[in-house]
């Protein structure tokens, strides 16, 4: 299934990410319900990052 292939995909990116905590699944795939016409639902939990002030150079 290609959503299969996709959620692979993205998870291959993600492992390795220092600021990413967590990645699951909603919708349809978490409840056993996925089709091929199906989409992905992520939920993407990171750390916290913290703001950095840019200077106007105006």
């Amino acid at each position: 299934m290609i959503q299969k292939e996709f959620a692979d995909k993205v998870t291959q990116i993600l492992k390795d990410n220092k600021n990413v905590i967590g990645l699951a699944v909603a919708g349809s795939w978490a409840t056993n319900e996925i089709d091929e016409f199906s989409d992905l639902d992520f939920l993407l939990q990171r750390k916290k990052l913290q703001a950095t002030k840019i200077k106007s150079t105006n």
